[in-house]
């Protein structure tokens, strides 16, 4: 099932909605590259496990690689080899998450697709 077919279904299984975010950066490439998109679940915006959320730092909403490091304490890092990783606490990261990370869309040609029209799929 694609992406955004499990996206406008997910109501119907009980769940919340996904949002959609634009990825503007290639720092988290190759997983994520500039101008493809982002399926989160905003009701999912704390620490959970050991994934990649979407994150409000530095006022822009980004996807970060989080892990849990101990201590309560969360490595965030994005996958660019310049990137610097940042360990905060679990209270601190849960302030900043805005949800889980639960599935990607590759975009080719933005032309013909227009999911940024109010940012939420749902059904």
């Amino acid at each position: 099932m694609s992406a955004l077919t499990l996206a406008s279904t997910s109501k119907a299984r009980g769940m919340s909605d996904l949002a959609i975010l634009r990825i503007e950066t290639n720092n988290m490439y190759p997983e994520f590259r500039r101008g493809d998109a982002c399926l989160y679940r905003p009701d999912l915006n704390t620490f959970t496990y050991d994934a990649c959320y979407v994150v409000r730092y530095l006022d822009a909403l980004n996807v970060y690689r989080a892990q849990s490091v101990g201590n309560g304490r969360v490595l965030m890092k994005m996958d660019h080899m310049h990137a610097s990783e940042q360990t905060i606490s679990r209270d601190a990261f849960n302030n900043i998450c805005g949800g889980l990370v639960v599935g990607r869309v590759n975009i080719l040609d933005e032309r013909y697709i227009d999911l940024w029209g109010n940012g939420r799929v749902s059904a």
